[in-house]
């Protein structure tokens, strides 16, 4: 589930293969059923302008406008696409999958590098604030930080976890990241230590 900046819209994605829009004040379906993929869909993103919604799943993996039509799809993961996210000025989406996060241009679905970021799966991707960074959490119970620049890994991970880390957020400000682990734990960590 994603928010549209008005908050009063979500796009949810479903294990029945769909996207839908949905209005939570008049709880109504105001889009979709929006199709594409070929498989669940596990993350949706809505792009800084509201007007794009990134998808990840088991099948395809989509850019689409806010009316549902596709406007690319992105290629190159192995396996599915638990994770995206638009950085903050929505030039770029990052998708986490397998061990590996893959950058993308928004306006033509170029790759722009890749990264071997974690020796299990990778749950989830998050910007920061400022979009230099980017951090991310996996299977392998570590959260890592990266340069978004180029890819490079920022200090050491955080491990205190210990069992697979299944969501991370970052502040609005950035001063700190919480994640929820399969521990039945949630933590919380400085980003400035």
């Amino acid at each position: 589930v994603a928010f549209f900046k008005d908050g009063r819209r979500v796009v949810t994605g479903s294990w029945d293969c769909t996207l839908r829009i949905c209005n939570i004040q008049k709880g109504a379906v105001v889009g979709g059923p929006f199709v594409g993929h070929s498989n669940k869909v596990f993350s949706v993103a809505v792009s800084p302008d509201d007007r794009r919604i990134a998808s990840g799943g088991k099948g395809r993996r989509e850019q689409e406008d806010e009316t549902g039509a596709a406007l690319s799809t992105l290629q190159g993961h192995l396996g599915e696409v638990s994770s995206v996210a638009f950085n903050p000025d929505g030039l770029k989406l990052a998708s986490g999958s397998l061990r590996t996060i893959r950058i993308w241009r928004t306006d033509n679905a170029e790759l722009v590098f890749k990264i071997n970021a974690h020796e299990n799966p990778v749950l989830s991707v998050v910007w920061s604030p400022d979009g230099q960074q980017l951090v991310s959490a996996s299977y392998d119970k570590k959260v890592k930080f990266w340069d978004s620049s180029n890819g490079f890994q920022i200090g050491q991970p955080c491990t205190s976890h210990t069992s697979d880390i299944n969501s991370l957020a970052i502040s609005f400000d950035g001063s700190f990241i919480a994640t929820a682990s399969d521990d039945r734990t949630a933590k919380h960590w400085s980003t400035k230590s």
